[in-house]
């Protein structure tokens, strides 16, 4: 089995057993013995994260596919997989486009620069020989 189908296995396992322990402690009720209404932020805060690591290993698992510009491709993935998470929601799909926009159009330009090297190596090689 190679190593990326291996990342996937162990990332969509723990985005299963994050998601059941996000759901179990929903299902908790009972008297709030901690002096508040506080019992309700548990779940909140399992669901935000079980969100939030979507985009986070989909754009490490595009950082390490690339060979330059590690930092630039992870930040851009982050922000494409979390404007689209947000388009989910009717309220924040302006947000959630412009995300998905702006991180497009920098990932675009990353391929320009890419192919823009690719270019002058191979006109460098070419005038050499």
């Amino acid at each position: 089995m190679n190593s990326h189908r291996k990342s996937k296995i162990r990332f969509f396992s723990l985005l299963s057993i994050l998601s059941v322990l996000s759901l179990i402690s929903m299902g908790q009720t009972g008297p709030d013995t901690r002096g508040g209404q506080i019992g309700f932020l548990l779940p909140l805060i399992g669901l935000i994260i079980t969100v939030l690591l979507v985009p986070f290993f989909k754009a490490y698992i595009a950082s390490k596919s690339t060979e330059r510009l590690k930092t630039l491709v992870f930040i851009t993935t982050f922000y494409e997989w979390l404007g689209w998470i947000i388009c989910i929601t009717i309220i924040g799909i302006p947000i959630g486009f412009g995300l998905v926009l702006s991180a497009q159009t920098v990932r675009l330009l990353i391929n320009i620069e890419d192919n823009t090297r690719q270019a002058t190596k191979l006109l460098q090689s070419i005038q050499k020989s």
